[in-house]
């Protein structure tokens, strides 16, 4: 059964006439931060990007959490692709592909939307219709439309119909690179992590300086790996200068992770002069490199 991605758009549906720049930056940013991962066709309608994999081998698990902290997302779907968009195809597809969610819960509701407005059954039919199979095949359940520990969500959309238990909540926030850049200082803390976070959740793009070393916090490189290390899941990038690997290296807590996303933040480390006395300065178009 093949399966696919299903991502709402956040604050974006309310922009005007350049929502589409919006929504093509964040499909760039969905694109780099699953690139690793294989090829994906990304496409958007109706306020739903749509990513779809192109070979059966790719980890939709993984893609599913890189794709959870892009910001620009307010929610997120794996979801089976019915081989029709047909009543009959929905019905087929919705019990097998929910099997499993099905058995272990106790009462459950449907919920259709129906953007697609050709298709010839309406989003209560639909629901009528799906919920009466599922009673049939799973006679431990009962209907709850109030609170039910499952919702069967179908979606008919221009591309297709589609089939998917609860949505998982997003980033939030709108696309980095849509709201200009910013500078931001580093000194291995904590504060300038979570600074960048917000604006970074603000679609601002950011270049972090680095405070100079050794003047900055004595746990400064071990800072720099595990602060914005974690936040290379949101999109961090980072590139290591030799001297400043070799400082790391030094200090005992290995090199900077090997794999980092492109994404909202560009870190240069350039050792200048000696590991001992060593400035760190943020290399980016338009910044000239600091001198010792």
């Amino acid at each position: 059964m093949k399966e696919i991605i299903l991502l709402k758009d956040g604050e974006i549906v309310l922009k005007g006439l350049n929502r589409r720049t919006f929504e093509d930056v964040l499909k760039k940013n969905i694109r780099h931060a699953i690139s690793h991962l294989g090829s994906f066709e990304i496409k958007s309608a109706q306020s739903i990007i749509y990513v779809k994999p192109l070979s059966d081998d790719i980890d939709l698990d993984e893609a599913c959490l890189k794709i959870s902290r892009v910001f620009g997302i307010v929610s997120y779907s794996r979801a089976a692709i019915c081989e029709e968009k047909t009543l009959e195809s929905i019905i087929a597809t919705a019990p097998v592909y929910l099997e499993k969610e099905l058995k272990a819960v106790k009462t459950f509701k449907v919920e259709a939307r129906r953007s697609d407005k050709r298709f010839p059954y309406k989003s209560p039919e639909i629901c009528a219709e799906l919920g009466g199979v599922i009673l049939d095949k799973f006679p431990h359940l009962s209907v709850d439309v109030h609170n039910p520990d499952l919702i069967v969500n179908v979606e008919v959309r221009d591309f297709g119909a589609y089939v998917h238990g609860a949505a998982h909540k997003g980033a939030g926030g709108i696309p980095v690179g849509t709201s200009g850049n910013a500078a931001i200082l580093i000194s291995g803390g904590i504060d300038s992590p979570v600074a960048a976070y917000m604006m970074a959740k603000r679609g601002i793009e950011l270049v972090a300086v680095l405070e100079r070393y050794p003047f900055a916090n004595r746990d400064f490189p071990r800072g720099i790996v595990y602060h914005f290390g974690g936040l290379s899941q949101h999109g961090l990038r980072v590139e290591v200068g030799i001297d400043a690997e070799k400082l790391l290296v030094d200090a005992q807590i290995g090199t900077l992770p090997t794999h980092v996303v492109v994404g909202w933040i560009k870190v240069v480390l350039t050792g200048i002069g000696s590991p001992g006395n060593t400035h760190f300065v943020a290399i980016a178009p338009g910044i000239r490199r600091a001198s010792h």
